[in-house]
């Protein structure tokens, strides 16, 4: 079924055909779920985006996705004064596959908040460190966090740092694009069929989209 509303567009077709588009795990808004800000001043980070757009980002420490943070970083500039907002959220899941300088680099929430802004500059909000994937090695067995749970990722597992989840103005429709989607090496590992320019046009089609309905 469609989750689309009002005026459809040749780019809101082709979201919908390569399934980017879609509901909410079980319906609900992603905006009721808990979950505190990196500094713990916060409990409910979300709770104050009801009636704006934007994009969840599972992000970690060092690692070889970083460098989409300066592009991520301007789409929050572009489109701010619109209602848009991106929050990233701190995970050590997918450490384990790093490589070279990225092996091991397991952080804490505030070193990923700090690395970000001392090597990108990076003014986003950042959250705590959560589990984004379900894992059975782990005793007890680790589960995603519920806004990972209500976005998806049981029926569609993250594929690694930098998963991005646009989150339309009432929580219950998201536009998922992968972890590496704004990286030319995304592009030529076959990962996806469309080069980065042609990914950063679909999530502006996708942000700006969501943005277009009313509050």
């Amino acid at each position: 079924m469609s989750v689309t509303t009002g005026e459809t567009t040749p780019l809101l077709e082709l979201l919908e055909q390569e399934h980017h588009l879609g509901p909410t795990a079980d319906g609900e808004s992603i905006y009721d779920v808990p979950i505190k800000s990196v500094d713990g001043t916060t409990s409910n980070l979300l709770s104050e985006r009801h009636g704006e757009v934007t994009m969840i980002v599972n992000v970690t420490g060092e690692c070889g996705n970083s460098m989409q943070y300066p592009m991520l970083q301007v789409l929050e500039y572009d489109y701010a004064d619109q209602g848009f907002k991106i929050i990233c959220v701190p995970t050590n899941d997918y450490c384990e596959y790093g490589y070279g300088d990225f092996k091991d680099s397991k952080s804490t929430a505030e070193e990923c908040h700090q690395y970000a802004f001392y090597n990108y500059r990076v003014r986003m909000d950042f959250t705590e460190l959560v589990a984004s994937r379900l894992n059975y090695d782990d005793e007890p067995h680790q589960y995603p966090h519920p806004l990972y749970q209500r976005l998806g990722v049981l029926d569609g597992p993250i594929r690694g740092n930098f998963e991005k989840w646009i989150v339309s103005r009432d929580g219950k429709r998201r536009a998922r694009f992968t972890n590496g989607s704004l990286l030319p090496a995304n592009f030529e590992t076959g990962y996806d069929d469309y080069d980065p320019k042609e990914a950063l046009r679909r999530i502006r089609g996708a942000i700006e989209y969501f943005l277009s309905e009313e509050k």
